[in-house]
């Protein structure tokens, strides 16, 4: 398993988009990295452990 994420799943982000959610794109961005963070995290499956695996800029609010 990856220690980080380097790279952004396009299978994710192509899913995510084609939902068309009435979301900003700011949202869908921050569902993406949660949605890859949960994928890679390893163990206990929570916001510290998830924002660890993320090399993106971490909005912690």
């Amino acid at each position: 398993m990856p220690e980080i994420i380097i790279e952004q799943n396009q299978n994710i982000s192509n899913y995510i988009n084609m939902l068309q959610l009435p979301y900003s794109s700011s949202i869908q961005n921050h569902m993406l990295n949660m949605v890859s963070g949960i994928i890679t995290a390893e163990g206990n499956k929570n916001v510290s452990a998830i924002y660890r695996k993320l090399t993106c800029n971490r909005d912690r609010s």
